[in-house]
């Protein structure tokens, strides 16, 4: 990537305040963070389902996956997040309030088991819960909040998973609605055809965001990869089951609802708090700053590069 051009601040949007400001860096680009919408699952009615086979569905030996959840109920009960119809794939908490990913191979067999290595409860609020593994290198990751949590002794056995199914549920098993979600949820990221290597902070940071607060990931979740998974439940309440990703859309049962945003504010300066201090991570050639700015002025790089906000650091 090119260095970017000088980029002087419109006079007018700092009321007289600049005079000639200029930047001189280098930012590579970045993912922006962003509000979502979180929906509730109220464990009672509430469930989403799909009783055909899922468009482009295919088994693999590996995925990749990402939400967003705060428990409302149930401590110590089983909840499933979700589960095909044969339960094949399996994402639940535990009775013992675990998060736990499951994958059987054609045939039933236990091919892929990772388990949080802590606890998550209605006392936990708000987490992010991040996986990924690739059966054919043995390789599995578990994040929650942006920390390793993956619990010892992984079950990661070279084998295809069987992500085809005749119907999947999400927040309960598909047919009946048993072991429901007492929970909010938002910003879901099922992708069953690429593993990412989230034990990397850099990859990490396609999901989560140094503050710790969700990204965006695009219209369809594209944004990771570059390819819409095939599950990406995001957006408004209404159109959430309908299912932004590949695989097509799931019929919700009972009505799930507005549990709000998350987060309530964003500080958008985060990514450039380092240039501060002249450094982040050794991505600025040579940064100069001339200005003291008051209020937020905005900055639009070129090249598909993610606007800048800077405003006056406070002293």
């Amino acid at each position: 990537m090119s260095a970017l051009a000088r980029y002087p601040v419109p006079q007018a949007v700092a009321s007289g305040a600049i005079d000639k400001p200029r930047l001189y860096f280098r930012v590579e680009p970045t993912a922006v963070e962003t509000k979502i919408q979180l929906v509730r699952f109220d464990g009672s009615n509430d469930w989403l389902s799909n009783a055909v086979e899922l468009t482009g569905n295919a088994d693999s030996k590996v995925g990749t996956g990402s939400m967003w959840i705060r428990f409302e109920g149930g401590d110590g009960v089983s909840q499933t997040i979700y589960r095909s119809d044969t339960g094949q794939v399996f994402i639940h908490k535990t009775t013992g309030n675990v998060i736990q990913i499951i994958g059987r191979n054609a045939v039933g067999d236990l091919r892929l088991q990772l388990d949080s290595n802590s606890t998550y409860t209605v006392a936990s609020g708000i987490i992010h819960v991040c996986w990924a593994y690739d059966l054919g290198a043995g390789t599995g990751r578990l994040f929650v909040d942006d920390v390793d949590d993956l619990a010892a002794s992984p079950t990661l056995i070279d084998d295809t998973i069987d992500y085809t199914d005749d119907g999947y549920g999400f927040g309960a098993t598909e047919l009946v609605g048993s072991n429901k979600i007492t929970a909010c949820v938002g910003q879901v990221y099922l992708n069953f055809a690429e593993f990412l290597d989230i034990n990397d902070v850099d990859t990490r940071r396609r999901f989560i965001s140094p503050n710790g607060v969700p990204v965006s990931l695009g219209s369809d979740g594209s944004n990771p990869t570059g390819t819409a998974p095939i599950i990406f439940f995001d957006g408004a309440v209404a159109s959430w089951h309908t299912n932004a990703g590949a695989g097509g859309g799931f019929v919700e049962n009972g009505e799930i609802t507005d549990c709000g945003v998350y987060p309530q504010s964003l500080d958008f300066l985060q990514p450039l708090r380092g240039l501060e201090q002249g450094i982040v991570a050794g991505k600025v050639d040579e940064p100069r700053f001339y200005f003291d700015l008051e209020p937020v002025i905005i900055i639009t790089a070129e090249e598909n590069i993610w606007p800048i906000i800077w405003r006056r650091r406070r002293r």
